[in-house]
C-alpha cells in the first residue's frame, strides 16, 4: 500500500511536464484495486521481487509469433532449446515447448478455449510456468476452473502513457520498481521479466515487426517441428476475433500503428525499444534481420558457428 500512495505522489510531481499523468494515476489505482481484487479471489500475483528456478545460464530466448519462427530449421532450434526459453501469447500451438509462457488473453471464447485445451490441459506445459496478464484475464472465464487457477500464475503490470520518448524515459526510470510495464505490447512485460530476472543477453525471434506473416501462416522449415493443425484452428479464431473488432484489414502489427498507440497514449513497440536500449545497453539482440528490430539491436545470429 505504501509503495502504491508514493507511486501516486512521483505522478503528481511531474503533473506540469506529464501531459498523461491522470492517466496514470488512474492506472495505478486499478493496479492497487486489482490485486486486492485477485487476492480475494485467491489468485497469486507475481512481481518483480520474485525469482524463477535455477537458470540454464545467463541467456534467454524470447519466441514471439512473427514469420520468422517458421524460417528456423532444427539446427537453430537445437541451440535455442540449449537455453531457456520464454514465448509469447499464441506460440502455445507451435510444438517447441518453452520454459516460460507469458499469455495475454483476449476476451474471445474460442481463442480461450484453444488455449486452455493447448496448453494449460496439455501434459508437455507441465514443467513450464504458465504466466497470464491479469488485466485482460479477469475479463474471461479463464479463472473459473479451480484446476485452471493451481496451473498458472499472474501478474498486474503498470502501463506508463506516455506522448513522447523523453517522457517515457521519466516515468520510466521513476517507475515502482516491483511492477512489471506493459506499455507497447505484450513483448515488452515479458522483456522486462527477463531484465527482472538477471538475464545478461536477451535474444528476439519471432518479434518482426514487418507487416510479414505469423508463423502459423507460413511453411515451416524445420523437420523436428512442422506445421499441425492447431495452426489453422488459432487462424480461425484470430481472424474472427479481428473481425468482431473491426481490425481484419490490419497489415501491420497492431503495436507499430501510430493510430492505435496514439489512442493509448503509448508509443509504438520500436519507440519503446529505442527507450529501453538506453537503460539496458547491450542485453537485447535480434536472432533475424528481417526483423525491424534489427535497426536497433546487434544480430545474434552472426555469432553461431557456421
Amino acid at each position: 500500500m505504501l509503495n502504491t500512495i508514493f507511486s501516486y505522489f512521483a505522478f503528481f510531481k511531474y503533473f506540469k511536464v506529464m501531459p498523461n499523468c491522470y492517466m496514470n494515476v488512474k492506472d495505478s489505482l486499478l493496479v492497487y484495486l486489482f490485486h486486492r481484487e485477485a487476492k480475494k479471489k485467491g489468485i497469486p500475483i507475481i512481481d518483480r521481487s520474485l525469482k524463477i528456478k535455477p537458470k540454464k545460464g545467463k541467456k534467454i530466448f524470447i519466441l514471439g509469433s512473427g514469420e520468422s519462427i517458421a524460417n528456423l530449421n532444427d539446427d537453430d532450434w537445437q541451440h535455442i532449446k540449449d537455453h531457456d526459453t520464454a514465448a509469447l501469447n499464441y506460440f502455445y500451438v507451435h510444438d517447441f515447448t518453452p520454459n516460460i509462457m507469458f499469455v495475454e488473453l483476449n476476451m474471445h471464447s474460442g481463442l480461450v478455449e484453444l488455449f486452455e485445451r493447448n496448453c494449460v490441459e496439455e501434459d508437455r506445459f507441465s514443467n513450464t510456468r504458465i504466466i497470464l496478464q491479469y488485466k485482460h484475464a479477469r475479463r474471461t472465464k479463464i479463472y473459473d476452473k479451480s484446476n485452471t487457477r493451481k496451473k498458472v500464475e499472474s501478474y498486474i503490470p503498470v502501463n506508463l502513457a506516455a506522448s513522447s520518448k523523453d517522457e517515457f524515459s521519466r516515468l520510466y526510470a521513476n517507475r515502482n520498481k516491483a511492477k512489471f510495464v506493459h506499455h507497447a505490447s505484450h513483448v515488452c512485460a515479458l522483456v522486462d521479466f527477463c531484465i527482472s530476472e538477471g538475464y545478461e543477453q536477451i535474444i528476439l525471434i519471432g518479434v518482426d515487426l514487418n507487416g510479414g506473416k505469423y508463423f502459423y501462416e507460413a511453411k515451416s522449415k524445420s523437420k523436428n517441428y512442422p506445421e499441425n493443425k492447431k495452426y489453422h484452428e488459432l487462424d480461425i479464431q484470430r481472424k474472427d476475433f479481428f473481425t468482431l473488432n473491426g481490425e481484419s484489414n490490419i497489415q501491420v502489427h497492431q503495436s507499430m500503428m501510430k493510430s492505435l498507440s496514439s489512442k493509448y497514449s503509448n508509443l509504438n513497440v520500436y519507440e519503446y525499444f529505442e527507450v529501453i536500449n538506453k537503460f539496458h545497453p547491450g542485453v537485447l539482440a535480434v536472432y533475424n534481420q528481417d526483423s525491424k528490430l534489427s535497426e536497433l539491436f546487434p544480430i545474434y545470429k552472426s555469432q553461431l558457428p557456421k
